[in-house]
């Protein structure tokens, strides 16, 4: 009788842990469907704090990364601004920090902005895994920064660990004019606001940028 209720509630158990499974499968497919416009996958949910055993609050895989099992969002090698900026803009207020693992990130600027990565909020650590993340601007591009740190009284950004590439000579240039905005990094208040502060406290550590104006 002892072995027939143990292997009942050993029965129950696992339809249990089926069904969570069955739960958790469906609710990523329904995000998933949400956001395929976007091209964006998502590999698991965040709860808007790090992990266990993570210190980047969201993480963001190449699409030529080697290990993809604990990244919030994977780029797929064609705008892969898109997923890294839903990154930032998922920060919670107080902020918080958005790593990019090893691989190629490919840059395209923002229609109606002036960068393609764009940091808008304070409180920001925007990291790389060394010189094996390089970010590279997409040719054909007017007047765009790889990052652009933009906003009023932005304060403590920090960005590190990566090699940008603004890729200059590939850049439209109307009327043969110089590029004024084609950096790998450039950080500002917004353009024609009155009383605007720039930002302060921005640190570039550790960053490799070839190829700008």
């Amino acid at each position: 009788l002892a072995d027939k209720l143990q292997q009942q509630v050993t029965d129950q158990e696992g339809q249990l842990q089926y069904s969570e499974s069955r739960i958790r499968q469906a609710t990523l497919a329904a995000a998933q469907a949400l956001i395929n416009d976007a091209k964006v996958t998502i590999v698991r949910t965040v709860d808007g704090g790090a992990a266990p055993g993570r210190t980047a609050t969201f993480v963001v895989c190449a699409s030529n990364a080697v290990n993809t099992n604990q990244c919030d969002y994977v780029t797929d090698g064609n705008n892969d601004q898109t997923e890294i900026n839903l990154a930032l803009a998922a920060l919670p207020a107080g902020g918080g920090e958005v790593h990019l693992t090893e691989g190629n990130f490919s840059i395209t600027g923002v229609d109606g902005t002036l960068g393609g990565i764009l940091i808008q909020t304070s409180n920001v650590v925007f990291s790389g895994s060394g010189m094996g993340t390089k970010l590279t601007l997409t040719d054909g591009n007017t007047n765009k920064n790889v990052i652009r740190v933009i906003g009023n009284n932005l304060e403590n950004i920090t960005i590190r660990d990566m090699w940008i590439d603004a890729n200059r000579d590939k850049q439209r240039v109307p009327g043969g004019r110089i590029l004024f905005e084609a950096d790998g990094i450039r950080a500002s208040a917004p353009l024609n606001t009155a009383n605007a502060q720039h930002p302060r406290n921005i640190v570039v550590e550790n960053t490799r940028v070839d190829n700008c104006t």
